[in-house]
């Protein structure tokens, strides 16, 4: 079957289990040497329905979380759409989608992750997939906050998949108590002593990391795909974590 896939984490794990994948955003850069090849239609918030068209797709694989409301009710095709906010749903919703597209290895994949059990980490100096510290947390740290973008700064909240991996790994008790999914969060008047920890994505802060350190805060850059990328990607990550 030949699929437009809009969500990124689909992306590469439906090319990694040999999917016919015609169509992606520019966001779909996983695995490099194989998107190159692919179209790219738009991105994860909106796209070109008429170079969509031209591939004729059987299958558009969408997100509720990724891709917007309006991108469902535009599309003219078959739409699969998938909704993951933890790391509950995934084994569920690949399976889905191996059914849809018959696909055994994404079966296989989704099989993998009813078995995954993350490490629980006893500190959060011991965080898991951290690129880069920039000032290490002391043993006071009594707090986490995963800072997704800069100007306005916010972080992720409960009911998302990147606090359920903190959860599966041992670190929710350290969360930020935070009201929505994505809230502005004002961290200059943060507890002190909370760990702020900087993804690498959406927002690039692996590449810009100026002015961090004037928080005053404890802080890391952490590799943001390991922790949001909930196809292939997020598993092999969690599975190096086994116990």
């Amino acid at each position: 079957m030949r699929v437009v896939s809009l969500v990124p984490s689909w992306t590469e794990t439906l090319i990694k289990a040999g999917a016919d994948v015609v169509g992606r955003t520019r966001y779909c850069i996983h695995p490099k040497e194989k998107v190159k090849d692919i179209a790219i239609v738009g991105g994860t918030k909106k796209v070109d329905w008429e170079k969509i068209e031209a591939l004729k797709p059987d299958v558009i694989l969408l997100d509720k979380e990724e891709n917007t409301k309006n991108m469902a009710v535009e599309g003219h095709w078959h739409l699969l759409v998938t909704h993951v906010t933890s790391v509950k749903d995934v084994g569920a919703e690949m399976k889905k989608i191996s059914e849809v597209l018959q696909n055994k290895k994404i079966k296989e994949i989704a099989d993998r992750w009813s078995q995954v059990k993350g490490q629980r980490v006893e500190a959060l100096d011991k965080t898991p997939g951290v690129l880069k510290w920039l000032k290490k947390p002391s043993s006071e740290c009594k707090k986490v906050a995963y800072v997704i973008w800069k100007d306005p700064w916010m972080c992720v909240g409960d009911n998302t998949f990147i606090h359920s991996v903190f959860e599966l790994i041992g670190l929710n008790s350290y969360w930020l108590d935070i009201d929505g999914k994505y809230p502005k969060v004002d961290l200059e008047n943060l507890e002190e002593e909370t760990l702020l920890l900087f993804s690498s994505e959406p927002y690039p802060f692996e590449k810009k990391q100026e002015g961090l350190l004037e928080l005053g805060q404890p802080a890391a850059i952490v590799d943001g795909e390991s922790f949001s990328w909930y196809g292939l990607r997020s598993l092999r990550f969690l599975e190096g974590l086994l116990n």
